[in-house]
């Protein structure tokens, strides 16, 4: 089997120059993060230290400048490719708008300091965002890829697994996004970050956010079990990523979903906490985007919902 990532439902990158990201407890007891940048090299490689392992941060010089909410927004645009097939998937994405509507509920949740760019396009370096540009890559063939996923594994349901796959990556990049403009500080690796956000947003759709988690989940199961994982992604594993999104499904008690507790992945001792778990992912989002005064004024939730 080759190592290969198909379906790239978040399976992105921060293309930027090459960083070490070390997270030291302040004195003020907040972390702190200290970024060593490393031009020449595309992706980002991002270790995360909790303060009980470093003394502290040592002051050097006022913080950075944090960008203030504005008139910004996500917006879609198309690219026209040069393949004729590349070109249908792309009227079939137009035409179905699930990029658009996924985009239009992130424009009425938060605010941005200014716009950024969802771009479906031909590429070959999978879905990403670039903050150098300030823009989210959205690959046609990366859907090529998980229809190719999908229809080798004869599975069920493949439009409601397509979409899940679309929503869950237009997320996951907009969740790297607002790490970016708003400058957050934050703790672990900055692409789980990014899962947690787009289940976070995706919790907030109802039980159609809930079914896309859910087909995105189903999607990573496929792809654990057809090919084998590449050791250098900075992401967490296919069958890491698919339990994740099992766990805080199940752990948002929004639904019966007793059906996603399974000996072989979803197991019923981590089902027991994943309660807890959705509760930090939730609150800890939370605190990021109201400490940035990221959200539109009308869609400021509570930490109960």
């Amino acid at each position: 089997m080759t190592a290969r990532r198909p379906v790239r439902s978040g399976m992105s990158s921060v293309v930027q120059v090459m960083r070490l990201t070390v997270l030291a407890l302040a004195p003020s007891g907040r972390f702190c993060r200290i970024v060593l940048a490393m031009p020449g090299a595309r992706r980002a490689t991002i270790v995360a230290i909790t303060g009980l392992l470093i003394g502290g941060c040592v002051p050097g010089g006022p913080p950075d400048r944090v960008p203030a909410p504005g008139d910004g927004a996500f917006v879609v645009d198309y690219e026209k490719p040069d393949d004729r097939e590349l070109r249908a998937v792309a009227a079939e994405l137009k035409d179905d708008g699930v990029v658009e509507s996924t985009v239009e509920a992130l424009n009425d949740f938060v605010l941005l300091p200014g716009d950024v760019g969802v771009v479906v396009r031909s590429c070959d370096d999978g879905a990403l965002y670039d903050p150098s540009k300030r823009e989210i890559q959205i690959c046609l063939e990366d859907v090529l890829q998980t229809r190719e996923l999908l229809a080798d594994a004869d599975a069920e349901d493949l439009e409601w697994t397509e979409r899940g796959v679309l929503v869950d990556t237009v997320n996951h990049e907009a969740g790297h996004a607002l790490l970016d403009v708003y400058a957050m500080e934050f703790t672990g690796r900055e692409e789980d970050v990014a899962d947690q956000f787009s289940a976070f947003v995706s919790v907030r759709a109802g039980d159609q956010g809930l079914d896309d988690l859910e087909a995105a989940a189903y999607a990573y199961e496929l792809s654990a079990a057809a090919y084998e994982e590449d050791p250098t992604d900075e992401h967490a594993s296919d069958a890491q990523r698919a339990v994740n999104y099992q766990c805080w499904v199940y752990g948002t008690e929004k639904r019966d979903s007793a059906y996603l507790v399974a000996k072989d992945g979803l197991t019923k001792r981590r089902a027991e906490f994943c309660w807890e778990e959705w509760g930090d992912l939730k609150d800890g989002w939370l605190r990021l985007l109201k400490r940035a005064d990221a959200f539109r004024a009308v869609t400021v939730p509570s930490e109960d919902q």
